[in-house]
Order: C-alpha cells, then sequence, then structure tokens
C-alpha cells in the first residue's frame, strides 16, 4: 500500500512563520547520493536501499518530546507509553531518502558520498511511486512525501501514538532555507516475522532491506565526481556484473560531474 503523506493536517501548533505543506509533482526530478560502495549494492542486487530509522542521527527527525509543545504537561505513565511506542517505531520503519532539485548540489554531494568518492542516482517521483508499488509487498505500507523543514512545529500531544511518523517529515531548519528539499519513503512497521512468512524475496538484515526494482527502467541517470577515475571503474565492475553499461552523456552541463546512460549490455 503507498500512501501520500500531509505533515500539516497534523500540526496543532508553530512558532515562527507558519509552516506549508510541501508541494511536488510526480515528474519531479529527485536524486539518491551514495557511498561508491552502497551504489555496487544496489546494481548487483537491483534493489532500493532503506535505512532503519535508528540508525540516523536525531537531527535527521524530530523525537516526539521535542515536536509536542505541551510534552512537559502529559501525564507521565503516558509519557512511557509515547516513548515505548516511538521507540518500536524507529527499530521498525526503514527510510529512503532523496533529493528533488533539477541539478546537483556540489555540496549535498560531498555530504552523503564521502567527500565526493560517490554515485548519484536520478529518477522522478513517479517511477519511484510505481517502484514501490511494483515491489510486490501486499499489505506493507510505505508513506511518501516532501520534508518540511521548521525548527518549532508542535503536533497534539493527545493523539501522541498516531502522530508519531509524521516527526519522520519534519527537520530542524528555517522553513526559508529548504536547500535540501528532501523527499522520503518510509515503510512503515517492517516485522522481521512476517516479512520471512509472507515476502521471502524482500531482503532484510538489522538496519536495512532492499526492494527489487529494473535498475535500467528506474534510474535514467548516474553521476559521479569530475574525473575520479577510481569511482567511475569501480561502477563499470558493478554495471558489468549486473547486465548493464555506462554510456556518457555529454549535454548535460555541470562542470563538478561528469555523467552516464545505465543501457543494457
Amino acid at each position: 500500500m503507498i500512501k501520500r503523506i500531509d505533515v500539516c493536517s497534523a500540526i496543532s501548533g508553530y512558532e515562527g512563520k507558519k509552516p506549508e505543506q510541501v508541494e511536488y509533482h510526480e515528474n519531479d526530478v529527485i536524486w539518491q547520493h551514495m557511498k561508491v560502495e552502497f551504489a555496487q549494492k544496489l546494481l548487483l542486487s537491483k534493489s532500493l536501499y532503506f535505512r532503519r530509522i535508528n540508525e540516523y542521527k536525531t537531527d535527521e527527525y524530530r523525537l516526539f518530546e521535542f515536536y509536542t509543545k505541551d510534552y512537559e504537561t502529559i501525564a507521565d505513565n503516558r509519557k512511557k507509553i509515547i516513548k515505548q511506542a516511538e521507540e518500536e517505531h524507529m527499530q521498525s520503519n526503514y527510510v529512503s531518502c532523496w533529493f528533488r532539485k533539477n541539478k546537483l548540489d556540489p555540496a549535498i554531494f560531498d555530504r552523503f558520498t564521502k567527500d565526493g568518492n560517490g554515485v548519484a542516482f536520478r529518477t522522478t517521483v513517479k517511477k519511484l511511486i510505481e517502484a514501490m508499488q511494483a515491489a510486490d509487498c501486499g499489505d506493507i505500507t510505505f508513506y511518501y512525501g516532501g520534508v518540511m523543514y521548521h525548527n518549532e512545529v508542535y503536533f497534539d500531544g493527545s493523539k501522541g501514538l498516531f502522530n508519531i511518523a509524521y516527526g519522520f517529515y519534519v527537520k530542524p531548519g528555517s522553513p526559508d532555507i529548504s536547500i535540501e528539499n528532501e523527499f522520503r519513503v518510509i515503510q512503515n512497521n517492517f516485522e522481521r516475522e512476517y516479512r520471512e512468512t509472507k515476502y521471502p524475496h524482500i531482503e532484510v538484515t538489522t538496519a536495512q532491506i532492499y526492494l527489487p526494482v529494473s535498475i535500467g527502467e528506474f534510474f535514467d541517470l548516474v553521476a559521479i565526481k569530475k574525473d575520479n577515475k577510481k569511482v567511475e571503474d569501480e561502477l563499470k565492475v558493478a554495471m558489468d556484473e549486473s547486465g548493464y553499461m555506462l554510456s556518457p552523456k555529454k549535454i548535460i552541463k555541470q562542470k563538478d560531474f561528469s555523467f552516464f546512460e545505465i543501457q543494457k549490455k
């Protein structure tokens, strides 16, 4: 099941500039940045990578106590229940992070590829949603949407158990400076025992899951740092082993990067 998340519908209060729902369209370009070893894994497994929420730093999302204004007034026994639910959510939800931009941002590329020694793959919001729909995941739920940047957003504390998931779509930061323009897909409540019983084709480890996609159809472009011969060679080997090859794309003009199309051998 695929659901579009609406963060603004759950907001009960804010300070500063009023938060606005992140708008996007199905044909918007999105990029995923990764270290070269993750790119090799993606190509060889022909699968998208989802990382467990609690493997991220806490500045990547809003914990319940930080985004609920009346947290201190909630009864201690309810706080305990909410905290336990939040921890369970963080251990059983997996996220795939993308950046919604027409052009690559060198600073973001360096940040997420270990000083530029990595790869960026390009697709669209529509193709990402279609990949989720085609993954044969039955009643497992995927939530997707743009990340809101706001330092003082509050949700209704009385509905804390329901609203925990919304915190994964709010990052600290000014709503005027959302340079990352991040787009996320979050897989909700992925029980290992449940997966092994009903969906053995989906690989699960302790910290990540991989969902199958058709690489050549899903990604239309690959980018690496200009003149990074080591990464290019490693990427070509993984492409060759997975049945694809890289074809230089010279019409894309960004001085910091080299671009390639993915083609079947």
